[in-house]
C-alpha cells in the first residue's frame, strides 16, 4: 500500500464517519451548460469528458473547460460520439462533422454530409469512423484519411457498429444482422456467426466496452416487436473466421439502450427506466443511461435532460467493537494494539486474530485511561490524571507517581525511565519504582526539576529538547543550551524530535524547524490549526498536526505543507497504524479503514493540458526551440481528483542550465506562469498533491529552449569580429598601398633622375671616349694619313656631342637602326688598322624598339671601348644572331682578360649589366688573365 493510501485511510474516515462524504445517493454536479447530455468518457489521465447540446466540457476535479464547435442552432452541437486516441486527444463527433480536441482547441477534422455519423473507435494508432455507408480511418497526426465504401448492402444501416477482438476489426449492422472484418488490404469480408439465431424481430449491438478478459460484449435482443422483448447480454469469441456468443452473461426483461463493462468485471446495463450493475447495484427513475468509473475509483453517471451525476468511491470503515466502552486511547506494541477506555480498562488487541484481551482494570482513574505508551515489546506505562502505572516485565501492575497534571512521554535513559509531566517529572527503574534524588545521576537531578510543556529527545546523541513554561532548551551533557528564532525565546507547546530534525508548535512563531543548529519558519501562526495543538504525531514520511476540529499535514521529506487545513466535526483523538493499517479514535470509536477490493487502484496522474506562449500560441511539445522574443510561458495543467479538489496543489521546480529550487502553487491553482525569461536551456518538472489522496503516480518533465538574441549568438559575434578585423585589415594595406605608391613614385622619380645621370655619364664615356681614344691612337702614328684621320674623327666627335645633346633633349640616341650603327662602328674601327674587328650577322624577324636598340647599342659600345682600353687585343668578333624569339650578342677578343672577381664591380662591367637588366635580357661575362675575354647577352623577345 502506498503512503498516500494511508493518509487517505485516516482521512476519508474523518469525512466519512462526519458525514462529509454521502455513500449512497447521487450527487448532481452543476458544471455543465446545459443539461442535454449525450455521452461520457474517462480520458487515460483521468479527466471527465462530457458530450451535451452546446458542445464538450473537460472536467478534471479542479477546472472546468467548454470546448464548442461555434454552430448556434438548436442541437447542431450535441455529441454524438467520444473517443480517445494514442496521443490522448480527444476525438467527437457533431451532426454531420468530425472534431478533435488540439492545443486546448475544438478543431474541425471532417466534414461528411448526407450520411449518418456513427461510431469513433481508436485501433491501432488511428481512429476509425463509421458512417451509414462507409468506414473512415483518419491518421491522427497529419488528419488525413481514407474511405472504404461500402460494397455489401448488409452494411447499409443507420446503427452501423464497429468493435475489435484481439488485433481484428468488425463492422456490423444492428438491423442487418451481419458482421463484417475489415482489413485495409482486403477491405470487407463477412464473417461466418456461430450461436446466433435471428429472424426478423432480432438485433445485436455490440458494445464498445470490453470485459475483464479483453473480450468486447455484445446484446442480443431476442424478438423486438415486444414492448419489453427478452434481451441476452453476451460475451464474443472470434477464431478462424467465425465469431461466436461463449456465453451469456445476463438476461434482462426490459428493453436496454446501454451496456458498460469495466476491467474490474463490473458491469452496468442501463434501460429506460433503470440502470443496474452486476453487483446488485440499481439507480431507478434518473433516465440514466451510461455511468463510468474515474481512476480514483468515483462513478459519473450521465442522465440526459438532468445532467451529470456523481458517487464518491465507498470505503469500507470498520470499528473495533468493544462492548459498552468508550475508547479515550491507543498506542502501538508491535505486533499488538494497546486500547485505553473511559472504564479504566486496557486492551491489547491482535490485528491478525482479531482478538482482544483485557489485561489491566484501574476503575480509580479519572476519566479513564487519558494516555498510554509502549516502552518496549512488553512494558508500557498509561495513567490519567490522577495516577501513573507502568506494566512491567512480570506483568505487574505498578503505582509508582503521584497526580499527572499533562502527560509528555515517557524516555529511557539508560536502565532508568524519565516520565515527563507538565508538573512532577519522576525518574522509573527498571522494575517501575520511583527514584529519589540520591539515586539519581546529574542529569537525570536536572530533568526533575522542570515544569514543561512538551518534551523531545534525540535518543542516539543523548540530547533532550525541553520546552519550560517560557522557554526553549537544548540539554546535552549537563549544559542547557537556549534555542532561538530570530533572537527571540521560542515559548513551544508541543515538540517531536524525527529524521534528524526538531519540530516545534508555538502559539506565537507557529510551525518551526530546528535543523542543523538552525531555527527556521515552515508555516506562520495563521496557517496552523487555531486551537490548541493536542496531538503532534509522525507517521511514514507525515507530520500530524491536530486539534479536536482541525488538522494540518506536513512532508517531512521537504518539509513543505500538504495542501491546506483540514476540517473535520467530529473528535478525533488519535491516529496509529499498525501493518499498514490505520486506526483512528473517532467519537471515542476506534475505528480503521481499508479499501474495497472491487474498486481499481488510485492512479493519479499529473498531466499538461496546454502550454501558451506569449499569451497567443498554444501548444503540447516537448523540446521547444523558441526565440528570444517569445519568452514568457504559461503551462495549464490537470490533476483529476474529485475528492476536495480546490485542496490540490502542484510542487515544480524550473531550472536554466542546472540551477532552480522547488516551488508550490496556492490550493487550487492549475496555472504557472513564467515571464520574461532569460534565453537558455530549461526544463520544468512539475508534480501535484493532493493532501487527502497523495501524491501523483508521475512527474511532468518539459524540456524548452529559448535562444539568445541574433546580436548575442555566437555566429553574429564571429560575424562581426571578421567584419571588423576586415575592416581594419582593408584599411590597413590600404593605407599600406598608398605608402607603397608614395614611396615608390619617389623612388622611381629618383630612379629615373639617376638613370639620366647615367645615361650621360654612359654617354660620354662609351662614345666620346672611344672616339677620343682613336684620335689619341693615330696623334700617336704621326703619319699625315692618321692625323686626317684624327681630324676627321674628331669631327665625328663634334658631330657625336652634338647628336648627344639633341638626344638628351628628345629622348633619342641611335639615328639608324641598331644592325646599321654597329656596322659602322665596326667599319670605323677596322679602318684604323690597330684592330680587326670580325662581324657575324643572322637577322631574322628581329624587331626591336627603340628602347631597347638603344640599350643593345650601348652594351656593345662598352664592350669595345674596354677592348681598345684594356685588352691591347688584336682581334675582336662580334656575332650577332637575331630572329622573332630572341636576340643574342657575342663579343670575343684575344686581349690580356681580367680577373673576373677582381673586376666585377668595375663601372663598365656594372653599365653593361644594368643595360641587360633594364631590356629584360641576361649579361654573361667569361674571362681570365692572358685568355681574352667573352661577353654575350641574351635578349628573349
Amino acid at each position: 500500500m502506498k503512503r498516500k493510501s494511508l493518509i487517505l485511510f485516516i482521512l476519508l474516515t474523518i469525512f466519512q464517519t462526519a458525514g462529509r462524504c454521502q455513500r449512497s445517493n447521487l450527487i448532481h454536479v452543476p458544471i455543465l451548460p446545459t443539461d442535454e447530455t449525450s455521452r461520457l468518457l474517462v480520458s487515460r489521465i483521468g479527466a471527465i469528458w462530457i458530450g451535451h447540446s452546446a458542445g464538450l466540457t473537460r472536467y478534471d476535479g479542479s477546472n472546468i473547460k467548454d470546448f464548442d464547435s461555434g454552430e448556434t442552432a438548436a442541437f447542431n452541437s450535441m455529441v454524438w460520439g467520444l473517443a480517445e486516441d494514442s496521443l490522448q486527444r480527444i476525438w467527437c463527433i457533431m451532426r454531420n462533422s468530425i472534431w478533435c480536441v488540439k492545443n486546448e482547441k475544438l478543431v474541425l477534422v471532417k466534414k461528411i454530409d448526407h450520411v449518418a455519423l456513427l461510431k469513433l473507435l481508436s485501433f491501432k494508432g488511428f481512429m476509425f469512423l463509421s458512417t451509414s455507408e462507409s468506414l473512415f480511418v483518419f491518421d491522427i497526426k497529419t488528419f488525413s484519411y481514407r474511405e472504404y465504401k461500402h460494397q455489401n448492402r448488409g452494411i447499409l444501416d443507420n446503427e452501423t457498429n464497429i468493435f475489435t477482438i484481439g488485433q481484428d476489426l468488425f463492422i456490423t449492422g444492428r438491423y442487418s444482422r451481419k458482421v463484417y472484418r475489415f482489413e485495409e488490404t482486403s477491405g470487407f469480408s463477412e464473417v461466418q456467426l456461430l450461436g446466433f439465431s435471428f429472424n426478423n424481430s432480432h438485433e445485436i449491438n455490440v458494445s464498445y466496452f470490453q470485459n475483464k478478459a479483453g473480450d468486447p460484449v455484445t446484446t442480443v435482443i431476442k424478438d423486438e416487436s415486444k414492448l419489453n422483448p427478452d434481451q441476452f447480454i453476451c460475451q464474443l469469441k472470434y477464431f478462424n473466421g467465425i465469431l461466436y456468443l461463449s456465453n451469456i452473461l445476463n438476461y434482462y426483461g426490459s428493453r436496454i439502450v446501454g451496456v458498460r463493462t469495466f476491467s474490474t468485471g463490473e458491469q452496468w446495463v442501463s434501460s429506460y427506466d433503470e440502470i443496474a450493475s452486476n453487483k446488485g447495484e440499481v439507480k431507478k427513475g434518473m433516465g440514466i443511461v451510461d455511468v463510468v468509473v474515474d481512476n480514483e475509483g468515483n462513478k459519473w453517471f450521465l442522465a440526459p435532460g438532468k445532467g451529470l451525476y456523481f458517487e464518491p468511491k465507498k470505503y469500507s470503515i470498520n470499528t473495533v467493537g468493544f462492548k459498552n466502552e468508550q475508547i479515550t486511547s491507543i498506542a502501538k506494541q508491535v505486533p499488538n494494539l494497546l486500547v485505553g477506555t473511559s472504564s479504566g480498562a486496557i486492551y491489547r488487541y491482535d490485528p491478525a486474530l482479531k482478538l482482544k484481551i483485557q489485561i489491566h482494570h484501574a476503575p480509580g482513574l479519572n476519566r479513564g485511561i487519558s494516555f498510554i505508551q509502549a516502552i518496549d515489546s512488553v512494558k508500557f506505562i498509561f495513567g490519567s490524571y490522577n495516577g501513573l502505572y507502568l506494566y512491567n516485565s512480570k506483568k505487574e501492575i505498578q503505582f509508582p507517581g503521584p497526580f499527572i497534571s499533562k502527560f509528555e512521554g515517557a524516555f529511557k535513559i539508560g536502565d532508568h525511565l524519565y516520565v515527563a509531566d507538565g508538573h512532577n517529572p519522576i525518574i522509573l527503574d527498571q522494575n517501575g519504582s520511583s527514584l529519589n534524588q540520591s539515586q539519581l545521576n546529574p542529569t537525570e537531578r536536572e530533568l526533575i526539576k522542570y515544569r514543561l510543556n512538551a518534551v523531545a529527545l534525540d535518543s542516539i546523541n543523548n540530547v533532550f529538547f525541553l520546552a519550560k513554561r517560557n522557554d526553549l532548551v537544548k540539554y546535552v551533557n549537563g549544559h542547557e543550551e537556549r534555542i532561538v528564532f530570530n533572537n527571540v525565546k521560542i515559548i513551544a507547546s508541543a515538540l517531536i524530535y524525527t529524521d534528524q530534525k526538531l519540530y516545534i508548535v508555538s502559539r506565537k512563531d507557529g510551525l518551526l524547524v530546528l535543523k542543523n543548529n538552525v531555527v527556521s519558519q515552515l508555516l506562520d501562526r495563521s496557517a496552523l490549526p487555531p486551537h490548541f495543538i493536542t496531538k503532534i504525531k509522525k507517521i511514514e514520511h507525515t507530520l500530524y498536526l491536530l486539534d479536536n476540529e482541525v488538522m494540518r499535514l506536513l512532508d517531512t521529506r521537504t518539509d513543505e505543507p500538504i495542501g491546506n487545513t483540514i476540517s473535520y466535526t467530529k473528535n478525533v483523538n488519535d491516529v496509529e497504524v499498525l501493518n499498514r493499517i490505520a486506526y483512528v479514535i473517532c467519537d471515542n470509536k476506534l475505528l480503521f479503514n481499508k479499501t474495497n477490493s472491487d474498486v481499481p487502484d488510485n492512479k493519479l496522474v499529473c498531466s499538461e493540458l496546454s502550454t501558451v506562449i506569449n499569451d497567443s500560441d498554444t501548444t503540447n511539445d516537448n523540446n521547444l526551440i523558441l526565440p528570444y522574443n517569445k519568452n514568457s510561458l504559461s503551462v495549464n495543467l490537470s490533476f483529476p481528483v474529485f475528492n476536495n479538489p480546490e485542496m490540490s496543489f502542484y510542487r515544480y521546480r524550473l531550472t536554466c542550465d542546472q540551477q532552480g529550487n522547488w516551488e508550490a502553487t496556492k490550493p487550487g491553482e492549475s496555472t504557472l506562469h513564467f515571464l520574461s525569461l532569460k534565453p537558455g536551456k530549461y526544463q520544468l518538472m512539475i508534480k501535484a498533491i493532493h493532501p487527502i489522496l497523495g501524491e501523483s503516480t508521475n512527474y511532468i518533465v518539459k524540456n524548452f529552449l529559448i535562444l539568445d538574441p541574433w546580436w548575442q549568438t555566437w555566429i553574429f559575434k564571429v560575424a562581426l569580429t571578421l567584419f571588423f578585423l576586415i575592416l581594419l585589415l582593408t584599411a590597413s594595406r590600404a593605407y599600406h598601398i598608398s605608402k607603397l605608391k608614395e614611396q615608390k613614385a619617389f623612388f622611381e622619380k629618383e630612379l629615373a633622375l639617376e638613370k639620366e645621370r647615367q645615361n650621360i655619364s654612359r654617354e660620354i664615356h662609351d662614345d666620346i671616349g672611344q672616339s677620343l681614344s682613336v684620335i689619341k691612337l693615330n696623334l700617336n702614328m704621326g703619319a699625315p694619313a692618321q692625323l686626317e684621320e684624327a681630324k676627321s674623327i674628331l669631327s665625328d666627335v663634334i658631330k657625336d656631342l652634338r647628336e648627344f645633346t639633341h638626344n638628351l633633349y628628345y629622348g633619342k640616341f641611335l639615328m639608324d637602326d641598331l644592325v646599321t650603327t654597329i656596322k659602322k662602328d665596326i667599319d670605323s674601327l677596322n679602318n684604323t688598322n690597330q684592330i680587326k674587328v670580325n662581324l657575324e650577322m643572322q637577322w631574322h624577324d628581329c624587331k626591336l624598339t627603340g628602347q631597347i636598340e638603344s640599350l643593345v647599342y650601348r652594351i656593345f659600345q662598352e664592350a669595345v671601348n674596354n677592348i681598345i682600353k684594356h685588352a691591347h687585343a688584336k682581334n675582336i668578333s662580334v656575332s650577332i644572331n637575331g630572329n622573332i624569339k630572341e636576340l643574342i650578342l657575342i663579343i670575343k677578343d684575344d686581349g690580356l682578360g681580367f680577373d673576373l672577381q677582381r673586376k666585377k664591380n668595375g663601372l663598365g662591367l656594372n653599365n653593361m649589366r644594368q643595360r641587360a637588366k633594364l631590356a629584360g635580357g641576361m649579361l654573361l661575362i667569361n674571362s681570365s688573365p692572358d685568355k681574352g675575354c667573352e661577353i654575350k647577352l641574351s635578349l628573349p623577345l
